[in-house]
């Protein structure tokens, strides 16, 4: 190619408009096939990031509890109180994703609303989380069980 050549400036809607680079210009129809394979790439990846990201969004979401002492209680009945305190399975979270209960402290991981106890006295519970200050405490089966635990508020502010 000429000198002059090179530095003639042309329209887009000229031969190789697609690709504004010298070098790109002796090979417009190799780089014109590589670029429209890299845009189907681009659009096959976006679409299946796309696709896959609202089914793994609940998944990779990794939570805390609010800090506070949880109260855990078995539901009355109509003749006593509303609740039977169970101090035993009362618990404390005391940082990000440790708590402390019966004296010994260990992590959690919060995952979706499900609480697994990871360590600690309390190792291999867990807990669903009802709202930002109820627990229900999960069986075996993964079900929602009876015993309720209830983060004690000390004034208005939390």
């Amino acid at each position: 190619m000429e000198m002059r050549e090179l530095s003639e400036s042309r329209a887009l809607s000229a031969a190789y408009a697609r690709w504004q680079s010298v070098r790109c210009r002796g090979l417009a129809v190799h780089c014109h096939g590589l670029a429209a394979r890299c845009r189907w790439l681009s659009a096959a990846a976006l679409i299946a990031a796309t696709l896959a990201a609202p089914s793994l969004s609940w998944a990779v979401e990794v939570q805390t509890l609010p800090l506070g002492s949880y109260s855990c209680e078995l539901p009355g009945d109509a003749m006593h109180a509303a609740g039977l305190h169970i101090p035993s399975e009362d618990f404390a979270i005391v940082h990000s994703s440790t708590y402390a209960a019966a004296g010994k402290m260990g992590s959690y991981l919060m995952i979706g609303g499900i609480i697994e106890m990871t360590s600690g006295p309390r190792a291999g519970e867990k807990f669903h989380r009802i709202s930002d200050n109820f627990l229900r405490k999960l069986d075996p089966a993964g079900h929602d069980g009876e015993l309720r635990c209830i983060r004690q508020i000390t004034n208005d502010r939390q």
